[in-house]
């Protein structure tokens, strides 16, 4: 037990570090351009940050990647509140998509129910039935969110999680 534990310690740890380290360096390239771009009593900055459900509400198997969505997710309310506390005219929100057809999605499900010897499009069913709205999400759908927050209708919105799920974290 103790080597499966050791293991998961070492890709977990590496996973936090290099996705949070990642966001974390484009959100400070993107703050230095924003405060010379965007001065107060202008348009403001948007930074709009990527993370996941899994970043809200733990699953089983997958302790490294709920680890860093849910590192996204703190690093950005971190970083909203530094920017107002400076003075930037800077919002930094997030965007935490669930189950939504992607290419990512397909391969790990196709992976996942290979290796479990799984029907593949039985398994795709079961994530419809696990959405209150009845089916997964659609990439369009994440990228309306994603627009709206950078743009000036979401202008008091910082430090903000926009979930788009289907309901899947309601329940």
């Amino acid at each position: 037990m103790k080597s499966v534990a050791k293991a998961l310690m070492t890709v977990v740890t590496a996973a936090v570090a290099m996705v949070v380290t990642a966001v974390l360096n484009a959100m400070i390239h993107a703050m230095r351009t924003l405060k010379e771009t965007c001065p107060p009593g202008g348009p403001s900055g948007s930074i709009v940050n990527m993370s996941s459900v899994a970043g809200i509400v733990g699953s089983p198997l997958s302790a490294g990647y709920g680890a860093t969505k849910g590192g996204v997710r703190l690093l950005t309310k971190s970083a909203a509140l530094e920017c107002a506390h400076l003075g930037y005219n800077v919002r930094v929100n997030s965007v935490h998509p669930g189950i939504i057809e992607t290419d990512m999605m397909t391969q790990v499900a196709r992976k996942t129910m290979t290796l479990r010897g799984a029907d593949y499009d039985r398994a795709l069913r079961h994530l419809d039935e696990l959405q209150p709205i009845g089916r997964r999400g659609r990439a369009d759908e994440v990228a309306r969110a994603v627009v709206f927050l950078a743009s000036a209708d979401s202008s008091l919105m910082t430090g903000a999680e926009v979930v788009v799920d289907g309901g899947l974290t309601a329940r």
